[in-house]
């Protein structure tokens, strides 16, 4: 009998052990588990706020070069106007170049941004078409010759200057959400 117990309590303190070892184990792997999902978390918002941030310093660019380079106030000839509207055509540095990423935004962001990208495009062209018609920057007794045109060209460059301010704005609210 004093063997049978004496082999009991080495069976139980045997038990015991294993039985802490497995618990110390699960948690070890609960906790890192947890660690790593956080950490992950916490990389996923740095990389979608180093996103916001980009892109939304692009479109103030974009939105500056629109109010101020582009106008016609600001603009006298042709060639003037033609050079602007390139550099309006390239400022898609942070688009071109990270807009795989867009995907990390939250909805609606990337569909907007694409439409804008988009539609800065468009609206390239056919200010170039306007721009590059005879008269457009001459006058007659003190009026534009291609008063219509004109007229088109500041309705395009109003459009996209309202949606690259809006897109700045729903940038930078998404920049402070991300923060807080």
């Amino acid at each position: 009998m004093e063997w049978i117990l004496s082999n009991i309590a080495v069976i139980a303190t045997v038990f015991s052990a294993l039985v802490g070892s497995i618990i110390g184990a699960f948690c070890s792997a609960l906790f890192g588990a947890r660690f790593a999902l956080k950490l992950r978390e916490s990389d996923q918002r740095d990389r979608k706020e180093a996103i916001t941030s980009a892109f939304q310093g692009e479109a103030s660019i974009i939105g500056e070069l629109l109010a101020v380079d582009l106008d016609l106030s600001n603009l006298s000839t042709k060639e003037g106007a033609m050079y602007q509207l390139h550099r309006l055509s390239l400022t898609r540095h942070i688009y071109d170049g990270i807009g795989g990423d867009i995907g990390a935004l939250t909805a609606p962001r990337p569909q907007q941004l694409v439409r804008f990208y988009g539609r800065i495009q468009a609206s390239v062209q056919q200010m170039e078409k306007l721009v590059s018609q005879p008269g457009f920057f001459a006058r007659i007794n003190n009026e534009y010759k291609a008063e219509d045109s004109r007229r088109e060209y500041t309705d395009l460059l109003r459009t996209i200057s309202i949606e690259a301010d809006i897109v700045s704005a729903d940038l930078l609210d998404d920049s402070k959400q991300i923060i807080s």
